[in-house]
């Protein structure tokens, strides 16, 4: 994990699509959203959700820019799941 983060703290622009899974209360994505153009954090908890949407509505750097999904991001990129093909494209 440790390289991952280093890898994206080091990238000269913003990568593309961060897909936050267990996402619990966003702490990758609030940590690390920044970097990234569009951020996806799926989490099973109704109340984690919760938490997470209120935390990424009071961060400028992922606001906007951040969405929470309920459930598994597996099942979420299925046929007929939520986020379709152009959603999971980064």
């Amino acid at each position: 994990a440790r390289g991952w983060l280093e890898r994206i703290a080091g990238a000269p622009a913003r990568l593309p699509h961060l897909y936050d899974r267990y996402g619990g209360v966003g702490l990758f994505t609030l940590a690390r959203g920044g970097r990234f153009e569009r951020i996806t954090l799926a989490e099973m908890d109704a109340g984690a959700c919760r938490d997470a949407e209120n935390n990424i509505a009071r961060d400028e750097a992922v606001r906007g820019r951040a969405v929470v999904q309920q459930g598994d991001l597996a099942g979420l990129v299925q046929p007929g799941g939520p986020l379709g093909p152009g959603d999971w494209g980064g």
